[in-house]
């Protein structure tokens, strides 16, 4: 009923990352689903688009980005169209990617480590802080019940008890 071209034609479309759902497109066409997903098993396999390359082209290592470089530099406008599809990325991924491979080397990403000497110093520092805190809330505790002692010893008078002393 469906021509070869059709079938793939739709498999490739399903197997495209940014392509639509086995269900969008089965909308679109009025195919079944379950045609579409018997399609996408026979002709998905045949087409050579391989697992490794149904990832997102943002997980792709290093060495699979730099192979796609390698492999595409001297096709032409068709030949790279045919193998950015068949490997599901786009030619924007591949022209990032060689702009990243041109770029320098960073030294490193995000704040640089710091002196393990200055790291404990610091520590130290916060540790301190935290005591110096602790004792000043303790003495003003204490001057504030000496405070009230002395109020209470003024309004009532020292205690029979204390007065032996």
């Amino acid at each position: 009923m469906y021509s070869e071209e059709f079938r793939e034609e739709m498999v490739a479309k399903l197997l495209h990352p940014r392509g639509p759902t086995v269900k969008e497109l089965s909308a679109d066409t009025g195919v079944s689903e379950k045609t579409l997903y018997d399609w996408k098993k026979r002709y998905g396999v045949e087409s050579g688009m391989t697992k490794k390359y149904k990832k997102s082209p943002r997980k792709w290592t290093a060495e699979e980005k730099m192979k796609a470089i390698i492999e595409t530099h001297s096709l032409d406008e068709q030949e790279l169209g045919a193998y950015v599809r068949r490997h599901g990325f786009t030619r924007a991924d591949l022209k990032r990617w060689k702009e990243e491979a041109l770029e320098p080397p960073q030294k490193g990403r995000g704040r640089p480590k710091l002196d393990p000497e200055v790291m404990a110093a610091q520590k130290e520092n916060k540790d301190l802080r935290r005591e110096l805190r602790r004792k000043d809330k303790a003495l003003a505790e204490a001057t504030a019940l000496l405070i009230l002692k002395k109020k209470a010893e003024l309004i009532w008078g020292v205690p029979e008890d204390d007065e032996s002393e």
